[in-house]
């Protein structure tokens, strides 16, 4: 856009034209409105150049950095903590998307925004208003009010409905109450993230409970067997069988063991109590037991990549604050051009209340009025300047958060990708020692292998699965980042009422 010959930097005079000259011999109001009207797009045109535009910042395509609009994977959809299948875990994300104050706040925004939308929407309506007056005063004999009024105490009784409108020409209260309605959206892409983080955070936690509980149950295990492999030493020692120094190893090999029991029983104690914030109840709500029995969750990365990622709802908020802040600029502009208004006046007025309602009383006002900002000190192009840096930070946010999210998504493939790898190798890995350690008891059973052995192999077989269970939890919370990645929005959040 060129630049424009002149700036005008604001408010010093405004000038309301009631009646315009029009050249007819006896003027009226449809001729004066004529005229107004006629002479309107002439002083548009004149004000047109004082709005100093600008380059506005370009927008990121999400087709060029390889995302799509395409729908989100079916097990990152709805309800999907629920292909889990944990009752437990069902009821800790209803009691936390019921009672949390994120999601209240989240919806007070949503209720501001839309009464902020009909805030804006008002400006572009008649204003009507009933007003009653009585005023006694004495009226000054040396004034303009000649006897009997001069000089005498009268009573004035008014009452009467008057109407406003300013007209909108130019679109001013059109692009607010857009921008408003873009807010509205945002809101409510903002709540959804809400929910949506809520329930991930929930079973975030919750998994992490599940690990925590599984550990410490195998580190109980680990502390049995060293108590085993205790004895055995001491037996072998009394027998003459084994140096008592070696009674030195095992004590503290047990010491080890007992002490890992600690940072779980911790991490149990954290997870609830993350839980109990979460879903606001008190800490014994919180289930201290979880199923045994591990979730088989598992979710077909296999054709999926970063051009199917879907819409992401801080994406379309951060979507919907640049449209917004797009027709803030574009108000901003109209100010710089004319105002229409019109009033109406119905009412009555006397001095005598015994005649207020005659018909002699009555009282009629038509007032048209166009207001011309030619000079307000920097005002209104100050006004602009900040909607338009206003605009680039909405660009600017929405081009950051399309490149967050690109990155997230492709962090949570590769690491879901790569845990479920990691998870198969563990479990291959803890099945063939648990295999060993049970081929090891029925030797040792049949007398054909020392108790040591045994020992040895159940121990084995204890630290393949404390891994892999370190590992299958590593896998769930990467599925979970990923479905949190693939989050979309729900079906047309923005026209909910």
């Amino acid at each position: 856009m060129a630049a424009p010959a002149f700036r005008c930097k604001g408010a010093f005079w405004q000038t309301h034209i009631l009646f315009l000259p029009c050249g007819n011999a006896k003027p009226n109001r449809n001729c004066h409105m004529h005229c107004m009207l006629r002479l309107s797009p002439l002083i548009a045109v004149l004000l047109a150049g004082c709005a100093e535009l600008s380059t506005p910042p370009a927008t990121l395509s999400p087709q060029a950095l390889g995302l799509t609009e395409a729908r989100a994977p079916a097990f990152a959809a709805g309800a999907w903590w629920r292909a889990l299948g944990d009752p437990a875990l069902d009821r800790l994300v209803a009691q936390a998307l019921a009672a949390n104050p994120r999601l209240t706040l989240a919806d007070a925004k949503v209720r501001a925004a839309e009464a902020g939308r009909a805030v804006a929407a008002a400006g572009g309506g008649p204003n009507v208003g009933f007003a009653y007056s009585r005023n006694r005063q004495r009226y000054s004999a040396d004034s303009i009010y000649p006897p009997p009024i001069g000089g005498s105490w009268q009573t004035l009784e008014e009452i009467g409905l008057k109407l406003d409108w300013q007209v909108d020409l130019w679109g001013q209260v059109s692009e607010r109450v857009a921008a408003e309605a873009g807010q509205v959206a945002a809101a409510r892409f903002d709540a959804e993230l809400a929910r949506q983080w809520l329930s991930a955070e929930v079973t975030a936690q919750y998994l992490a409970l599940r690990v925590a509980k599984a550990q410490q149950a195998l580190a109980a295990e680990a502390v049995a067997l060293a108590r085993s492999r205790d004895k055995q030493v001491q037996w072998r020692v009394k027998a003459g069988l084994s140096d008592p120094a070696s009674l030195a190893g095992t004590r503290a090999s047990l010491a080890a063991a007992e002490a890992s029991l600690a940072p779980w029983d911790g991490e149990v104690t954290a997870t609830r109590a993350a839980l109990a914030a979460l879903t606001v109840q008190p800490l014994p709500a919180i289930p201290a037991d979880t199923p045994t029995a591990w979730p088989e969750w598992t979710l077909d990365t296999a054709g999926l990549s970063l051009s199917a990622i879907s819409r992401r709802p801080e994406l379309a908020a951060a979507r919907q604050g640049v449209e917004a802040a797009a027709h803030r600029v574009r108000a901003a502009r109209a100010d710089f051009y004319p105002d229409l208004s019109l009033s109406l006046l119905l009412g009555l007025t006397s001095l005598n209340p015994a005649t207020l309602f005659d018909a002699a009383s009555r009282e009629l006002g038509v007032t048209p009025a166009l207001s011309l900002p030619l000079y307000r000190a920097g005002g209104l192009q100050g006004r602009l300047d900040a909607e338009q840096a206003a605009y680039a930070a909405a660009v600017g946010q929405y081009n950051q958060t399309l490149l967050d999210v690109a990155g997230q998504c492709a962090s949570a493939l590769a690491k879901t990708q790569a845990a479920a790898r990691a998870d198969a190798a563990a479990a291959d890995a803890a099945r063939g020692a648990q295999q060993q350690a049970r081929a090891a008891e029925v030797l040792f059973a049949a007398g054909l292998a020392a108790r040591d052995d045994a020992l040895a192999a159940a121990e084995g077989a204890l630290s393949a699965r404390q891994k892999w269970l370190s590992v299958r939890g590593e896998r769930l919370q990467a599925q979970l980042a990923l479905v949190r990645a693939l989050g979309e929005v729900p079906e047309s959040p923005a026209e909910k009422p």
